[in-house]
C-alpha cells in the first residue's frame, strides 16, 4: 500500500499508543482520498485548491503549508466550492492557537 509509517511499529499499535493509531488512520485516510480522486498527486491537488480559491488567500505550496494552520484557506475552498458553506461571521482572525 505504499504507506509511510516512519517510527510506528506493531508493538506501539498493540499498546494502543494514539499518535501511532492516528497516523495510521490518517494514512489510511490519505490513501482513499488519493484512489478516490484517481491517484492524482499531491501536486496536483494543491494546483486545483490554489486556482480554485483564486487569489483570496494566499497560494500553498503543499499540504504541510504553515499558513494552512489557522483554517481561513480551506474556508475560501470551501466558499469557492459553495458560497453559503461559511459565515464569515463566526470566523475569528487567528492570530492565537485558542483562535485557530
Amino acid at each position: 500500500m505504499k504507506l509511510k509509517l516512519i517510527g510506528v511499529g506493531g508493538v506501539d499499535l498493540t499498546k494502543g499508543d494514539k499518535k501511532a493509531l492516528l497516523a495510521v488512520v490518517w494514512q489510511l485516510v490519505r490513501l482513499y482520498y488519493l484512489r478516490l480522486i484517481g491517484d492524482k498527486k499531491e501536486e496536483d491537488l494543491v494546483k486545483w485548491a490554489n486556482e480554485t480559491v483564486g487569489g483570496k488567500a494566499t497560494a500553498i505550496a503543499n499540504f504541510k503549508d504553515k499558513s494552512l494552520s489557522d483554517g481561513k484557506y480551506m474556508l475560501h475552498l470551501l466558499t469557492a466550492i459553495e458560497p453559503r458553506a461559511v459565515n464569515w461571521d463566526l470566523v475569528m482572525d487567528g492570530d492565537t492557537d485558542e483562535d485557530k
